[in-house]
């Protein structure tokens, strides 16, 4: 079983941008069991373009990803 991530994109006003992934979520399949994601921390941030960029890690299986997100939610791989 793998366990999912969800990124929602929110405004300042707190309203979703549908125009981010689907209808304002992209999911991202992570980790492998509930321990994992209860043990992991998560970061989220902007770069100067405002693309999204979203990073994982976990200190019991040293698992970790850095994703970076354009601003309509398509995963850039460029970088």
């Amino acid at each position: 079983t793998t366990y999912s991530h969800l990124i929602t994109l929110v405004d300042v006003n707190g309203v979703i941008d549908t125009s981010f992934g689907n209808n304002g979520t992209v999911i991202l399949d992570t980790m492998n069991s509930i321990d994992e994601i209860e043990q992991s921390y998560n970061y989220i941030c902007l770069d100067d373009d405002n693309n999204i960029v979203y990073g994982i890690s976990n200190d019991s299986t040293v698992t970790s990803s850095i994703k970076k997100f354009n601003s309509n939610g398509i995963l850039d791989s460029t970088r």
